[in-house]
C-alpha cells in the first residue's frame, strides 16, 4: 500500500511537470511565431518602401515594434532590428512630407472659387480634381500625424513659403527693370553711393507707372501664395479638430464603458469582498487606454492647428514686409507722386491688404503701416514747398484787391456749400480755356469779399490738404495740424506785413494805407467766413474722440478776430492821428495868437501848417478849414474803404470814428475860449454843421446830440 500510494505521488507531480512544460513549448513557440513574424515584417517592409507603399509599410512597422517593445525586449538578437525598423519609419516620414510639401506648393493645386468657372464640365472635373488632391493631403496628414512628423513638416512648409515670397518678389522687380531699361534703351545705372545697391538705384528710377505694374504683379502672384497657404490652413484646421472629436467621443465611450463594467463588477463581487478582503472594484483603466494618451493626442493636435495659424500669419506678415521694403527704396520717389498717381498706389496695395484680411480673418498692420508713413511723408514734403510758397507770396504781396477764376470762384462755393473739395489737387488738374470773365470779388454765403492773391494761395493749400484727407482718410489728422499751421502762418505773416508795416521794407511799399488795411481785413474775414465749413468737412473723417482736435479751429478764429479789431482800430488811429492832425496844430495856433503859453496838444505832429482860426471874427466862415478837412479826409477814407469793406464791416469802422470824435472833440476845443457871445455862437455852429457833414455816409448816421449838448453847455448857448 505505500509503495502503491508513493506512485500515485509520482505520477501527480509528473503530470503538473508535464502541464508546466507544455506551457513552456507552447510559450516558446508563441514566441519564434512572433520571432518569425517580425523577421517577415522586415522584409515586407523593405518590399513596400521600395514600391513606396508607405501606408502599408508604417502599419506593418507600427505593428512589428509593439511586439518588440511588449513581448521580444529581452532579446539581445533583435535590437538591431528594432533599429532598422526606426530607420524605415523616419525613412517614411521625410518621403511623406516632402511629398506633402510637393503638392501643397505645387502651382497646379487648384483651388479657385465656383463662381470664377462659367463652363459647367470645366467646373465639374475642377471641382473633382480639387476633391481628390484634397482627400490625398488629408491622408497624407494622417499619416504625418501618425509619425508625429506635423510639427517639422509644418516648419518646413513655412521655410518653403518664405522662399516663394523672396522669389517671386526678385524675379517680378529683375523683370520690370529690365523691360523698363530695354525700352528706354539705356544701359548707364549711374554710380551707387556707399552700400547702395544697384538694384535700389534701378528701382528708384522706374516710372510711376512701371512700378504700379511691378506692384500688381507681386501681389497677383502673393494672393495666389497666400490662398494655397489659407487652403492648407483650412485641411490641417479641419484634420485635427475632427480627430480631437474622435478622441472626445472615445473618451465618452470608455467613460461610459467603464462605469457600466464597474457597476456590474459591484454587484458581482459584493459579497466575496469580505471573504477574501480584495478590492471590490478594479480600474477598467488596464483594459482600456489611459487618459494620459488621450491628453496627448489632443495636446499635439491643438500645437499642429496653433503652428498652421501661426504659419499663415508669419507669411502674411512676410508678404507685406516685402513689399515695404520696396516702398522704403522709393519713399523719396513717391514722397513727390501726383495725387492721381499715388491714390493708384494706395488703391492697389490696400486691395491687397484688404484680400489678405479677408482670407486670414484677420487685420494685419505691416503693410498698412508702411503705407501710412507713406502718405505722411508725402503730406510732409507737401507741406513743405507749400510753406515757403505762401511766405514769398506774401512777401512778394503789394496788398491789391486781385481777380479770381470762375474755376477757382466754384470752388469756394462747393466748400462754404457743404459739397467738399475736388479729390485731386489743385496743380495736378487739367487748365481748361477761360470762358467766363474773372470776378473781381469772392461771392459766398451771402456775402462778397475783395481780396488779396495770397489769401486765395493759402485757401487753396487748405482746400488741397483736405482733398488728401478725402483720398486717404488716415491722413485726417495731420491735415488738421497742417491747415492749421497754414492758417496760422497766414495770420501772423499778414500781421507782420501789414500792421507791423513789413511790407515797406519787404515788397518796398511806399507806406501802409487804408486800402491795404482794408483789404487785410477782407483776408481775414474770408477765411473766417470758410474756417467752419473746413472744419466740418474735416470732422467727418474723425472719431468722437479726435474730433476735440477741431476746437484749434476755434482758437484760429479767436486770433483772427483779434487781428480783424487791431485793423479796425487801425482804422480810428488813422482819423485820430493823421486826419485830426490838421485841427490840432490850428488848436495850438490859435492858443498861442491869443496870448497864451500853452504847448502844442500833440507833441508828435510837426506843426509845419499853421492856420489861424479866429471865431470871435465876423468875417469867419463856418465850417471853419480844420473842421472842414476833418470832415473831407474823414470822407475820402470812407470812399476808400466803402467799396472794399462789407456794409456791416463799414457800420462798425464809422461807428468807431463817430465815438472817437465824440470822445476827442471836446478836449480839442478845451483851450478854444471866444470873448464874444457871437464867437461861442460860432463855434457851436461849426461843431453842428460838422456833425451834419457826414450825411453821406449811408451805413450810419452820426448822432452828434450828446457833442453838440456838451459844446452848449460849455459856450453857454441856448
Amino acid at each position: 500500500m505505500g509503495r502503491l500510494r508513493n506512485l500515485l505521488a509520482d505520477k501527480t507531480l509528473d503530470i503538473v511537470s508535464l502541464h508546466r512544460r507544455q506551457k513552456c513549448i507552447k510559450k516558446l513557440h508563441d514566441l519564434m511565431t512572433m520571432i518569425e513574424e517580425v523577421k517577415s515584417a522586415e522584409s515586407a517592409v523593405e518590399a513596400l518602401v521600395q514600391c513606396q507603399d508607405y501606408t502599408n509599410a508604417l502599419n506593418l512597422i507600427e505593428s512589428s515594434q509593439a511586439i518588440l517593445r511588449e513581448h521580444l525586449h529581452g532579446i539581445h538578437g533583435l535590437s538591431l532590428l528594432n533599429e532598422k525598423f526606426r530607420g524605415y519609419r523616419d525613412f517614411i516620414s521625410r518621403q511623406i512630407s516632402q511629398h506633402f510639401i510637393s503638392i501643397i506648393t505645387s502651382p497646379e493645386w487648384t483651388f479657385q472659387d465656383k463662381e470664377e468657372n462659367s463652363d459647367k464640365k470645366r467646373l465639374g472635373n475642377i471641382d473633382d480634381e480639387k476633391d481628390n488632391v484634397q482627400l490625398k493631403v488629408t491622408c497624407l496628414v494622417d499619416v504625418l500625424f501618425r509619425l508625429d512628423a506635423l510639427d517639422d513638416t509644418v516648419k518646413i512648409y513655412l521655410d518653403q513659403l518664405n522662399e516663394e515670397i523672396r522669389v517671386v518678389v526678385k524675379t517680378v522687380v529683375t523683370e520690370t527693370i529690365a523691360v523698363s531699361y530695354g525700352s528706354n534703351g539705356s544701359t548707364d545705372l549711374g554710380v551707387s553711393s556707399g552700400s547702395e545697391s544697384k538694384v535700389s538705384i534701378q528701382l528708384r528710377a522706374l516710372t510711376s507707372d512701371e512700378f504700379l505694374q511691378c506692384v500688381q504683379m507681386i501681389f497677383e502672384h502673393m494672393i495666389m501664395v497666400l490662398k494655397r497657404a489659407v487652403v492648407v490652413q483650412g485641411i490641417l484646421v479641419k484634420s485635427m479638430q475632427k480627430k480631437i472629436d474622435e478622441l472626445i467621443e472615445e473618451k465618452k465611450r470608455v467613460k461610459d464603458e467603464a462605469y457600466s463594467a464597474g457597476t456590474q463588477d459591484m454587484e458581482a463581487t459584493e459579497g466575496m469582498a469580505s471573504s477574501d478582503g480584495r478590492s471590490p472594484s478594479k480600474t477598467v483603466s488596464d483594459k482600456h487606454k489611459k487618459p494620459g494618451e488621450w491628453k496627448k493626442k489632443k495636446t499635439r493636435c491643438v500645437r499642429v492647428i496653433r503652428e498652421i495659424d501661426e504659419v499663415v500669419r508669419k507669411i502674411c506678415e512676410f508678404a507685406q514686409r516685402s513689399v515695404s521694403n520696396l516702398f522704403a527704396v522709393r519713399k523719396e520717389i513717391q514722397a513727390v507722386y501726383t495725387m492721381p498717381q499715388l491714390r493708384k498706389l494706395y488703391d492697389t496695395t490696400m486691395d491687397f491688404v484688404i484680400s489678405i484680411e479677408r482670407l486670414t480673418g484677420k487685420t494685419d498692420y505691416t503693410l498698412r503701416g508702411a503705407l501710412f508713413s507713406q502718405l505722411k511723408l508725402f503730406l510732409e514734403k507737401y507741406h513743405q514747398i507749400q510753406v515757403t510758397k505762401l511766405v514769398s507770396t506774401l512777401d512778394r504781396e503789394l496788398w491789391k484787391n486781385t481777380e479770381i477764376s470762375e474755376a477757382r470762384h466754384k470752388y469756394l462755393v462747393d466748400l462754404s456749400s457743404g459739397k467738399g473739395v475736388a479729390l485731386v489737387l489743385s496743380d495736378d488738374r487739367k487748365i481748361a480755356d477761360e470762358t467766363a470773365p474773372p470776378r473781381k470779388m469772392v461771392s459766398i454765403c451771402g456775402k462778397s469779399f475783395r481780396v488779396v492773391w495770397s489769401v486765395l494761395l493759402m485757401l487753396e493749400i487748405v482746400m488741397n490738404y483736405m482733398s488728401c484727407a478725402a483720398n486717404f482718410p488716415v491722413l485726417a489728422t495731420d491735415v488738421l495740424l497742417r491747415s492749421i499751421e497754414m492758417f496760422r502762418l497766414f495770420n501772423s505773416r499778414t500781421t507782420q506785413l501789414v500792421l507791423g508795416a513789413g511790407a515797406m521794407q519787404i515788397a518796398r511799399l511806399r507806406s501802409i494805407s487804408a486800402r491795404h488795411l482794408a483789404l487785410a481785413s477782407q483776408s481775414l474775414e474770408l477765411s473766417m467766413t470758410l474756417i467752419p465749413h473746413i472744419k466740418a468737412a474735416l470732422a467727418a473723417h474723425f472719431t468722437d474722440r479726435q474730433k476735440l482736435l477741431l476746437e484749434e479751429f476755434d482758437r484760429v478764429l479767436r486770433d483772427y478776430a483779434e487781428h480783424n479789431e487791431k485793423i479796425y482800430s487801425k482804422f480810428t488811429g488813422i482819423v485820430e492821428d493823421q486826419i485830426m492832425k490838421r485841427f490840432l496844430e490850428n488848436v495850438a495856433t490859435e492858443v498861442s495868437w491869443i496870448g497864451v503859453a500853452v504847448p502844442c496838444v500833440v507833441t508828435n505832429f510837426p506843426c509845419h501848417v499853421l492856420l489861424q482860426v479866429d471865431y470871435d471874427l465876423a468875417s469867419l466862415v463856418v465850417p471853419t478849414n480844420p473842421m472842414r478837412g476833418i470832415t473831407q479826409s474823414t470822407l475820402k477814407l470812407h470812399a476808400v474803404l466803402h467799396p472794399i469793406l462789407s456794409p456791416p464791416q463799414m457800420k462798425d469802422v464809422m461807428s468807431r470814428v463817430f465815438d472817437m470824435f465824440t470822445q476827442k472833440l471836446p478836449d480839442c476845443f478845451k483851450l478854444v475860449q471866444p470873448r464874444t457871445a457871437a464867437g461861442r455862437k460860432r463855434v457851436l455852429e461849426d461843431v453842428d454843421m460838422f456833425v451834419k457833414s457826414f450825411n453821406e455816409v449811408t451805413e450810419l448816421t452820426f448822432d452828434g446830440g450828446s457833442l453838440l449838448s456838451h459844446f452848449k453847455n460849455a459856450y453857454s448857448v441856448s
